[in-house]
């Protein structure tokens, strides 16, 4: 028998493959979690912005999402297809292969009245199998067209 055997022991060999095991799946977890944030921030991104840029469009052009002024708020997909609207596809946005919702709320109180201002509210959401996203972006247009 050799007395001076140079090598690893299978003790030693276990031991190490399990503490690079465990190492390997905690990072793949850590990726795994930071992807899944990743396209969550994503998604509520688009959404932010798509209730801005909306809200911006509606500023410049109330008619291309209002029709029947403050007596027909809620504005939605689902109103815009009951009236027979002409623009329905802006209540609905197809972004990065995810359907988005958008609904515009028209209210005005006596002091906005005075102002001849009209609030509008901006909703987007997006509802996965796994989640629900919703943007929500308020603003003023002062626009006597939709007074009706």
């Amino acid at each position: 028998m050799l007395t001076n055997e140079k090598g690893f022991t299978l003790v030693e060999i276990l031991v190490s493959l399990t503490l690079l095991t465990t190492l390997v799946l905690s990072a793949s977890y850590f990726f795994s979690q930071s992807n899944t944030i990743s396209s969550y921030n994503n998604q509520k991104l688009v959404a932010v912005n798509l209730a801005r840029s909306t809200l911006e469009r509606i500023q410049l052009e109330p008619s291309s999402y209002i029709t029947n002024g403050i007596a027909g708020s809620p504005y939605s997909y689902q109103s815009c297809q009951t009236s027979g609207g002409s623009a329905c596809q802006n209540y609905r946005v197809l972004i990065n292969n995810h359907q988005y919702t958008v609904n515009v709320v028209i209210t005005q109180d006596n002091n906005e009245k005075d102002l001849k201002l009209v609030d509008i509210q901006v909703d987007v959401s997006l509802v996965t199998s796994d989640k629900s996203i919703k943007s929500t972006v308020e603003g003023y247009i002062a626009n006597d067209s939709i007074l009706q």
